[in-house]
Order: structure tokens, then sequence, then C-alpha cells
């Protein structure tokens, strides 16, 4: 589309460009987000117009011109929503994974647990059965330019009173937070401070009705600026579920949502309580990198919490066509372990379910060389 409207633009037209609709999905969601949607795409449409056509601005046709996206470098925080009835499970999980525990919220009900690269905050509340994930914190080179570019764009954000920054709500209703706040150590009693571990938050899935997901798709793109997503279909035995997939240049940050218009598939099963209803998303899948995966599983296990099994011929075939040493494929089947060659790097990793919520998979993971 840049290029055609270069061409355009640079023949002479100065006329209205026009949105027409084909996307049935489009069709069927709420009007308010399909509408910002449309602004925005033009809204980026121009931007794209000087940074890749190269067509300058003109007297009597000014293009707009926002500050530009800076790189996400991270995920700095995840706030969990907890019922106090799974609140012992989750803080055992946490210990497992390294997390330290910090210290109370001086006025707000929320809990601190510290690693060297990012933050939970347990947040308590008697209005959900299940434990959700209630925000995620996103750190870039410049958080100040970024909240400059959402304004401009018609994006409104709010501060946050207990844990600072900005908060921006994404059509499917995610909260996601931006920019450090200098005065976070004082919200919170002072407690103790042993070193935490090198556990840190590096994908995130999302599952959403299928109306709101070119919506909230173009957040991620238009807004925050990753590159183009990759898309794919999942088969499962219920239905067909599609995903589109942001990954930040740096590999840091990972974002999925998925979408299906079968309500027996995974999806479905976790929007079930609102779907059609409150048109909200839900976090089915964390991905958490750890220093050492194979003492994680021992203090998962240690702590009672099960991960997922695996079969065995799942360990069969990995004998097939991986060339890892028979020591580590014992490894790997005694803690059930999974294994995937990522880019050029082995990785293992377990899947476990948190505590309080079926629906929400945990991905614990290691980067490391093995045996061959």
């Amino acid at each position: 589309m840049t290029g055609f409207v270069a061409a355009v633009l640079k023949a002479g037209y100065a006329g209205a460009l026009s949105l027409e609709m084909f996307n049935d999905e489009f069709r069927a969601a709420p009007a308010g987000p399909t509408a910002m949607a449309a602004r925005q795409s033009l809204l980026w449409l121009e931007e794209r117009l000087q940074a890749d056509a190269q067509l300058p601005s003109q007297a009597g046709l000014p293009l707009f011109q926002p500050p530009r996206a800076p790189a996400l470098n991270g995920f700095t925080s995840l706030e969990l929503a907890i019922p106090p009835v799974h609140r012992q499970a989750v803080e055992q999980l946490l210990g497992s994974l390294g997390l330290v525990e910090q210290g109370r919220h001086r006025r707000a009900p929320i809990t601190r647990f510290a690693g060297q690269a990012f933050d939970v905050y347990l947040r308590e509340t008697h209005d959900n059965a299940a434990v959700t994930v209630h925000s995620l914190g996103l750190t870039c080179a410049g958080s100040q330019a970024l909240l400059m570019r959402l304004e401009d764009y018609g994006q409104a954000t709010r501060g946050d009173d207990d844990l600072g920054g900005r908060l921006l709500t994404t059509p499917a209703a995610l909260a996601l937070r931006i920019g450090p706040d200098a005065n976070l150590d004082g919200r919170f009693e002072s407690g103790l401070h042993p070193a935490p571990s090198d556990c840190r938050l590096s994908g995130v899935a999302f599952a959403l009705p299928i109306g709101l997901l070119e919506s909230e798709s173009g957040v991620w793109r238009h807004l925050l600026g990753l590159p183009a997503a990759s898309t794919g279909v999942r088969h499962e035995p219920q239905g067909v579920v599609r995903r589109r997939c942001w990954q930040s240049t740096a590999g840091e940050v990972e974002i999925a949502l998925e979408t299906s218009t079968h309500a027996g598939t995974s999806v479905g099963r976790a929007l079930s309580p609102s779907a059609g209803l409150t048109q909200r998303a839900t976090c089915v899948a964390l991905r958490l990198e750890v220093d050492d995966v194979v003492a994680t599983a021992q203090r998962l296990k240690a702590a009672g919490l099960a991960v997922e099994p695996v079969p065995v011929n799942y360990y069969h075939d990995l004998a097939a066509h991986q060339a890892l040493s028979e020591r580590d494929r014992t490894l790997f089947q005694a803690h059930a372990l999974r294994y995937e060659r990522r880019g050029n790097r082995d990785y293992a990793f377990l899947q476990l379910t948190v505590p309080g919520n079926d629906h929400l998979m945990l991905e614990v993971g290691e980067y490391r060389a093995f045996e061959v």
C-alpha cells in the first residue's frame, strides 16, 4: 500500500482516502475498536509514506509525523490477580522459579516478588475465581517517546497509583504498563533482599474473540512498532486455532494472539466465561527462561507442583531425530523436559498449568548446550 499510495500522491492527487471493508471479522467486531483501528491504520500509512517511500510532507499536504516507536527491550513486570484460595500455591511456584518476596505494598493488597530481570506482583482479589494476568510491564529505549507516540495516535493511557508508570488498555482489554516508576521501592514495605535468580519473562500468548484480532493486531504493529507478524494455524481435536505472533528485533519480547471459531478448542474453552459478553482477551501462556531448568524442575517437584507429563514415545522420537547423548535423553525423561531447536541454539523446557487456572499454561525453559 505504501508504494501504491506514494505513486498516487506523486501524480498530483490531493483528494480524500477512504477505507472499504472486505474483512468479515471487522464487520462483526464492535464498531468503536474498529473505527479506532481504521484511523490508526491511515495514520500509520502516512508515517510509512515518509519513512519507506521518502515522500516529503508538502504545504497543503501535511503528513503525520509521530515520534518513532522505540525498540521494545523486554518485559519488566507481570501482575497476577490472585484469589486468596490460590495464593499459597502461586507463591510456592514463584519460589521454585527463584523469585524472591520483597515485601507488601503500603496501601494496596499487592505483594512483590523480584528477579534480576523482572518482578511479579500478586494482587489479591475477591472478584475472580481463577488466577489471571492483570497487567504486563514493557521496557523500551525511550518510554517518554512511546507515550508521545500513543498520544499522537489518539490512544489514551492512564496513570497507575499502585505501581506507577502509564497503563495502555488495548482493544481486547489487555493492560500494558509503560515507563518506570522512580519511587517504586518506596511504595513497598522494606523486607529481605537476597539475590534473586535471573528468571525472565520472554513470551506471552493471549486468547481473544475473533472479532478483536485485527484491532488488537494494530496496537502491536502500528503503535508499538513490532515487525510484521508471522501467522499459522494449530489443528486441535475440536477445531482449528489461528495464531498471529510478533517478536521484537532482539527477540526479547514475543507476543502471540490466538483465536478460534470453535468453542471446543483450547482458545474457546479459555474464553467461554466472557466471549461474546465483555469481549475481553485472556492470557493462555507465559514463557519464562531460567538459569537451570533441571534444578527448577527439581524444586517444582519438591514443592508438589506437577509438570505436564510427556509420553514415552516422545523421547523415542527425539532419539531418532536429534543427536542428543543417552545421558541427556535420560535427563529429559526423568524431569519431563521437552526439546526444541530454536534458531541456532538448543532449548530445553517443561510445561505446567498455573495453580488456580487450568487454561493458563506456563513454559519454563533454558537455552543450553547438550552433549552430542
